[in-house]
């Protein structure tokens, strides 16, 4: 998973995952992070050095060949 692999001291640390077999939902446990609107966080955390990323959407690892995110799109 990407989020584990990337270390960084400007990205929320994935701390755990968890997977509910029972109803196949997935739990993503993150670092305590305390704003999470783009704006709040983007002007307060300027003032003090501090800017987290915690949104990756489709991120993935590069490596060649690059694969296709999924078989037939739109």
């Amino acid at each position: 998973m990407l989020l584990r692999e990337i270390t960084h001291e400007n990205l929320v640390k994935l701390v755990n995952v968890h997977i509910n077999h029972v109803d196949m939902s997935l739990y993503l446990a993150f670092d305590y992070a305390k704003h999470d609107l783009y704006f709040e966080v983007m002007s307060e955390g300027e003032e003090h050095g501090v800017v987290k990323m915690a949104d990756f959407g489709l991120a993935r690892i590069y490596q060649a060949p690059l694969k296709p995110l999924c078989d037939n799109g739109v």
